[in-house]
């Protein structure tokens, strides 16, 4: 795999992407206190659960932070290998067909 971002690289990176600042102060997002048992709140104040942004915004955001990533020359380059792999594989059936009923590439 060809890492293009190299702070994206280790196996280590993470990326809020549904709870962020800015959709918080765009969908006005209300916190709620956080549980005495819940150790998932940094600060400890509050929190605010994905489930708060509008179900039209959040079925955007992963599909979105995907395609802001996505290197369009590497994803063209593996859709010919791939085609060209699908080529190779149908070619090698028709030849194993050929062989298979008696005749051969000469043509007996």
């Amino acid at each position: 795999m060809q890492c293009i971002d190299e702070s994206k690289c280790s196996s280590n990176y993470f990326e809020r992407l549904a709870v962020t600042e800015q959709r918080i102060a765009d969908h006005a997002l209300f916190a709620a206190p956080v549980k005495v048992s819940d150790n998932r709140s940094p600060s400890g104040i509050s929190t605010i659960q994905a489930e708060a942004l509008p179900p039209d915004v959040a079925a955007t955001v992963v599909p979105s932070a995907i395609e802001a990533d996505r290197d369009t020359d590497i994803l063209a380059r593996v859709l010919r290998r791939e085609e060209d792999q699908r080529h190779e594989l149908l070619r090698r059936l028709h030849h194993l067909g050929d062989f298979t009923s008696g005749r051969d590439e000469s043509g007996g």
